[in-house]
């Protein structure tokens, strides 16, 4: 298979990837006003609980397979051994979604929600971790077109139905609407990944022998692993400060604080998010091909983009809060607005710091370090949510948004000083 490493290759699929993120996220935007009227904010607050729970329970499920489809899949670059391999991760994905569904389920039910709405959200985590994988062979394989358009698909599918809803005026079982727009956006997505998909990856069956298969499979395990617990832990899906808001405030609270950092974080996401998907295929195909030239100018490119993308995007943010928050998300509440204020910077902020952590610890995953990367983002979870129990109860959710900026510098520094130490040790 093609995995063509040429000049200004990270340019050509940023933009590609930016556009169509550009276009999901104003998808996105326009999304989350629509939600709150369609459902009320305490519904939606109840809303962003579950599908903060479904994020984790994604990460956990898809993290471990696609990190490793990322980091290996350039070494089978023969069309007869990829496509074994191919089959063969597919088949330890399709366990791998059951798996983690059922206990999901499990977790969603013992949780309190009702019955139906477990199962629903369950087949929504079975169906995520196949869509996600069979993408992020797409963007292994540098495919950003198609990688984009069903990207595109699908989001238009999660919010079309529900404001159909709106639009009409039938405002009946919500909270059902919006899984069921869930699920089918994914099913639709990975129909539409399967109908783009090469012939030859649909006509062949061949996959490897059972003592094959384990070594991929204990080989993904040892490597992506450490990185799924980092993708549950990390905060583009960790649930922990919204269970504690939650937990000590309410779901209106909840509401408030996930509206505002939903669209001050992904407007930044916009530029990181693109850059990422680019950058991470070159850098692990450089690697593994030792071309450390390329994988270093890549990683110092990457870099430098995302500090131009907040200082301009920040400056923007800074500017229109007000905006965002008044007229935008619609709240009116003197006191919600002066909080929602004061925490839109630090929360932009925050998401640039750990832009530029996980830029950066790629060094540290092309080596296979992967473990210590687990244990840098426990300790980080571990120390946030201890101040965010102290801290919670007194300050409200604005504190959340300061834990998160104290989070990422403490992410930041272990990735930095791990760094230092191997270019010692690379020097003497």
């Amino acid at each position: 298979m093609s995995f063509n490493l040429g000049n200004k290759l990270l340019e050509i699929k940023f933009v590609t990837y930016l556009i169509g993120k550009g276009a999901n996220g104003l998808i996105y935007f326009l999304s989350i006003p629509i939600f709150i009227k369609f459902c009320g904010i305490e519904l939606y607050g109840n809303y962003v609980f579950i599908y903060t729970a479904f994020l984790m329970s994604n990460s956990i499920g898809t993290g471990w397979i696609s990190q490793s489809v990322l980091k290996f899949s350039s070494k089978f670059d023969q069309k007869h051994s990829f496509l074994k391999y191919y089959n063969t991760v597919i088949k330890i994905t399709n366990i791998n979604a059951a798996v983690v569904s059922l206990i999901f389920i499990l977790v969603i039910f013992f949780s309190g929600s009702q019955l139906n709405t477990s199962i629903l959200v369950g087949f929504c985590c079975f169906l995520s971790i196949k869509y996600s994988v069979k993408l992020v062979f797409n963007q292994s394989l540098l495919n950003s077109r198609i990688y984009v358009f069903s990207e595109l698909i699908r989001m238009l599918i999660y919010v079309i139905i529900p404001y159909l809803f709106f639009l009409f005026n039938v405002k009946t079982l919500q909270l059902e609407v919006l899984l069921m727009s869930l699920l089918l956006s994914y099913l639709i997505g990975i129909t539409f990944l399967n109908f783009n998909i090469k012939n030859d990856v649909i006509t062949s069956k061949d996959s490897f022998s059972p003592y094959q298969s384990k070594k991929v499979f204990f080989t993904f395990i040892s490597y992506g692993l450490p990185l799924s617990i980092w993708m549950f832990l990390s905060p583009s899906s960790n649930g922990v400060d919204r269970f504690l808001i939650k937990y000590f405030i309410g779901f209106t609270a909840l509401a408030e604080y996930s509206a505002l950092y939903d669209v001050v974080t992904k407007i930044y996401l916009q530029i990181a998010q693109p850059l990422g998907k680019s950058a991470q295929p070159i850098l692990m195909n450089s690697f593994n091909k030792r071309n450390f030239e390329l994988f270093n100018k890549t990683l110092k490119k990457s870099v430098l983009l995302l500090t131009m993308a907040f200082i301009v995007l920040g400056s923007v943010i800074y500017i229109f809060k007000d905006f965002i928050i008044t007229d935008y998300l619609g709240f009116k509440s003197e006191k919600t607005i002066s909080i929602l204020s004061s925490i839109s910077v630090p929360l932009v902020f925050s998401a640039y710091m750990w832009q530029v952590s996980i830029m950066l610890q790629k060094i540290i995953e092309a080596r296979k370090k992967t473990a210590l990367l687990a244990g840098y983002i426990l300790l980080t979870a571990i120390v946030s949510t201890v101040l965010s129990i102290l801290f919670l109860p007194k300050y409200g959710y604005k504190a959340s948004a300061y834990i998160m900026v104290f989070g990422s510098f403490l992410y930041f520094s272990m990735v930095l000083i791990k760094l230092i130490s191997l270019n010692r040790n690379e020097n003497k």
